[in-house]
């Protein structure tokens, strides 16, 4: 981890620890500090520039088989040539969000995730959101997108082919 990078990061946590490099991505253990928040909302873990940071409280309630399964979902948003479609209003941006997050589940089950852990998973980090004021919580943690993502992991939804099969439906969005 370069001497910068951990610079740059203990202005936003009060604790940092390179845990690995997985596929070429640094993975940051984060906990404490004025980010904490950000990092709430979007479940605990999440893919950034610097690479993925994950909390010591969503790691501490992870099995080892769930910790890999966010890994590898993180890393897939590093290592998608999703774009999305950030023009057309607040309802393209959200449909490709979802998409991109349908997109690093695959990525996950790819690279070795099984879709029964991932769904659990995803069921499991629903319920810790319950009962968290609804402000807080990104588009992409509400249960609606996550028995969407649930649905994707069971029928094999090939989101990529859709989203090019119906391009030209996006200007409506």
């Amino acid at each position: 981890m370069c001497k910068e990078t951990v610079e740059l990061l203990r202005k936003e946590f009060d604790e940092v620890v390179e845990l690995e490099i997985r596929d070429g991505i640094p993975v940051y253990l984060v906990q404490g500090g004025t980010s904490m928040d950000a990092m709430r909302m979007y479940g605990g873990a999440g893919f950034f520039p610097a690479g993925i940071f994950i909390t010591r409280e969503l790691k501490d309630v992870l099995t080892a088989e769930e910790f890999i399964a966010v890994l590898n979902h993180e890393v897939g948003h590093g290592k998608a040539d999703f774009k999305g479609y950030m023009e057309g209003g607040l309802d393209a941006v959200a449909i490709s969000m979802i998409v991109e997050e349908i997109l690093a589940d695959r990525y996950a089950v790819l690279a070795g995730t099984s879709r029964m852990t991932l769904a659990k998973l995803l069921w499991k980090l629903g319920k810790r959101m319950d009962g968290v004021d609804p402000r807080w919580i990104a588009r992409f943690m509400t249960w609606s997108v996550l028995w969407s993502r649930i649905i994707a992991l069971a029928v094999s939804i090939d989101v990529t082919a859709y989203a090019e099969k119906n391009r030209h439906l996006r200007k409506r969005w």
